[in-house]
C-alpha cells in the first residue's frame, strides 16, 4: 500500500537542511554511512501548485512538464507556469488513493512522434488497469485520438490498492509497464496474471517474441517482462546500458530498489526484502523506520549537477519525504535531501536540473547553490 501520511524521520540531507523543503539550506553535511559528502550544496524550490493531487510526471526534451493527476487530468507546465487548458482529461475510477491516473510517459522521440502514454484505472465491474496512447496537437491533446495499448487484469480488489503504474520505454525502443499485485500476493508468481509483474510490450501494444515468458505464456501474459513483484510503483532506465532499477514498495518491513533482469522472479511473497538465495535479492533496501512508500526513480546523466553525481540513481518516499541517491558505481545508499512534503515523482530535464513531483500537486526543481 501507498501511504500518503506525512511523516518526517530524522534524516541528514546533505547541503539543506530538514525543514520545509523550500530551499533554507544548511551549508553543514554529515553522511549519516560515513562517506564524504558532496562538494556541492543544493537548493529545492516550488516552481507551480497546480492543486490537483499528483502521481506521475515526465519532463519532455523541449522543457514541458506533463503531469498526471489522479482525477483523471493532465496538466501541462510551460515556461514555469501551469496552462490553463489541461492537455487531456480521461474518465477514470478514483475512489482509492492509489488508483486514477497512475503513470504518464514520452515516445522517446517527442514532440517529433507527438505520442503521449497513459496508464490508469478504468471504471467497471470490475475496474482495470489500462494503458493507452493520446496524440498531441501543441499543449493539448487530439480529441478522439486515444488508441488502447494494452488491458490489463481485473480484480483489483475492493481497496484498489497496489496497482504499480509506472510506464516508461527502455534503450530498446518497447514500453514496460509496472503493475502491482493489487493485494492478491500470489498472483505474483502467476503466469496467468498480470499482476505483481514488470510487462514489456512493443509501443502498439503487441508483445515481442524475445519475451522470456513467450513458451510458457499465453496470450496477453507472454507481456510478463519480471515477476515476483509486490508493488513496483516507479522504476527507470540508465540511458548508457539501459539497465532497469525497480522501486517496489513494501509490506511490513523493506522498502526495495531492484536491478531487474529479463525473466527475473524477486521474491514476493515468498520473501520481502533480502530472498537469501530463494530469489533475487534487492540491490538496496531499507526498513520502515526511514520510510514506507519508496517512489520517484531516475538515473542522473546531465552536466548541471558535479561529475561525482553522473550515473547515480535518485529515489524518493513519499512517507519519510526524503530523497536518497545511490552512488555509482558502488551504489551505496547516501541521503541527498529531506524535510520534502510527500515527493511522489522524480526526472531530470534537458537543462539538467533535477525535478520532483509532491503528492499535492506541487512541482520542485533542484538546483546547485
Amino acid at each position: 500500500m501507498l501511504l500518503l501520511v506525512v511523516f518526517l524521520p530524522l534524516l541528514v540531507s546533505c547541503g539543506l537542511g530538514s525543514g520545509d523543503g523550500s530551499g533554507d539550506g544548511a551549508d553543514n553535511c554529515v553522511d549519516r554511512e560515513g562517506q564524504d559528502c558532496p562538494s556541492a550544496s543544493f537548493t529545492s524550490s516550488e516552481i507551480v501548485d497546480t492543486g490537483v493531487p499528483t502521481s506521475s510526471f515526465v519532463v519532455a526534451s523541449d522543457g514541458r512538464i506533463f503531469i498526471a493527476h489522479r482525477p483523471g487530468i493532465i496538466s501541462v507546465v510551460k515556461d514555469g507556469k501551469s496552462l490553463p487548458n489541461p492537455f487531456a482529461v480521461l474518465t477514470v475510477e478514483s475512489s482509492s488513493q492509489e488508483a486514477g491516473l497512475i503513470g504518464i510517459t514520452l515516445d522517446p522521440a517527442f514532440p517529433t512522434s507527438p505520442y503521449v502514454y497513459v496508464h490508469y484505472t478504468v471504471p467497471g465491474t470490475p475496474p482495470h488497469g489500462r494503458v493507452s496512447r493520446l496524440t498531441a496537437d501543441g499543449d493539448v491533446s487530439i480529441p478522439g485520438s486515444e488508441t488502447v495499448v494494452f488491458e490489463l487484469d481485473g480484480n483489483l480488489g475492493s481497496t484498489l490498492q497496489h496497482n504499480g503504474g509506472e510506464i516508461k520505454f527502455g534503450r530498446d525502443g518497447m514500453l514496460y509497464i509496472g503493475a502491482g499485485d493489487t493485494t492478491d500476493a500470489a498472483t505474483a508468481q502467476s503466469l496467468t496474471s498480470t499482476h505483481g509483474k514488470i510487462l514489456r510490450v512493443n509501443p502498439d501494444g503487441t508483445v515481442p517474441e524475445d519475451n522470456p515468458f513467450s513458451l510458457f505464456a499465453t496470450g496477453k501474459y507472454r507481456s510478463i517482462w519480471a515477476m515476483g513483484l509486490r508493488n513496483p510503483f516507479s522504476f527507470a532506465f540508465d540511458p548508457p546500458n539501459g539497465a532497469l532499477f525497480v522501486n517496489d514498495v513494501g509490506n511490513s518491513d523493506w522498502e526495495e530498489v531492484n536491478l531487474v533482469f529479463k525473466g527475473g522472479n524477486y521474491g514476493w511473497p515468498g520473501c520481502e526484502g533480502a530472498c537469501n538465495g530463494f530469489r533475487i535479492d534487492p540491490i538496496h533496501q531499507y526498513d520502515h523506520s526511514a520510510g514506507r512508500a519508496i517512489t520517484g526513480a531516475v538515473f542522473y546523466r546531465a552536466d548541471n549537477f558535479p561529475s561525482e553525481f553522473d550515473g547515480d540513481y535518485f529515489f524518493a518516499d513519499a512517507y519519510g519525504g526524503f530523497i536518497m541517491r545511490l552512488d555509482a558505481p558502488t551504489y551505496a545508499a547516501v541521503p541527498f535531501m529531506s524535510g520534502l512534503s510527500q515527493p511522489v515523482d522524480l526526472d531530470v530535464g534537458p537543462d539538467g536540473v533535477l525535478y520532483w513531483l509532491g503528492l499535492d500537486g506541487k512541482v520542485h526543481k533542484i538546483t546547485v547553490d
